[in-house]
């Protein structure tokens, strides 16, 4: 019996101590990492509730580099690209991305996201043609989709009135 007790006084102990780090997300996730460093799953995590780009772009691509197939690390990564004007840079990673998907494709909307922002990064940089198949792909992928939509009736009007 005493033995029982001390056991639960030592977990009671132990929980308290570790109450500061469930504080917030961003304290859960850097005492995750102390422990696994090398956790895909924790990096991403970390980097979508940081505020500093530079130190969000940093744990996107730890999570790429422990699990090269993270869809959702490409498109979070992708996007901190573009917020910072590198826009060609986000495009690459995106499709970076949409290749590691095809390699091993799980259920789920990376891949719909994915052409999607690689048609609309296209868009952006000027290379309506080059944005075609991607926009039109990600309407094949989620039929209806309005934001696919609406970039594909974009690009075409810009095409018919010639851009390129």
């Amino acid at each position: 019996m005493a033995a029982g007790v001390t056991v639960l006084v030592l977990l009671a102990a132990r929980t308290m101590l570790r109450n500061p780090d469930w504080s917030d997300e961003r304290s859960l996730y850097q005492t995750g990492l102390h422990v696994l460093p090398n956790n895909a799953k924790l990096h991403h995590n970390l980097a979508r509730v940081l505020d500093d780009p530079k130190d969000a772009e940093h744990h996107f691509r730890m999570a790429i580099r422990y699990y090269k197939y993270y869809g959702s690390a490409y498109i979070n990564l992708g996007v901190v690209l573009a917020n910072d004007n590198r826009l060609e840079a986000a495009v690459r990673i995106w499709k970076d991305g949409l290749a590691a998907w095809s390699a091993r494709p799980i259920l789920g909307q990376d891949p719909v996201i994915l052409n999607l922002n690689i048609g609309t990064g296209l868009k952006n940089l000027g290379q309506l043609k080059a944005s075609l198949p991607y926009i039109k792909r990600c309407l094949e992928l989620s039929p209806g989709k309005p934001n696919c939509q609406n970039a594909l009736n974009e690009v075409q009007a810009r095409i018919a009135n010639g851009e390129s």
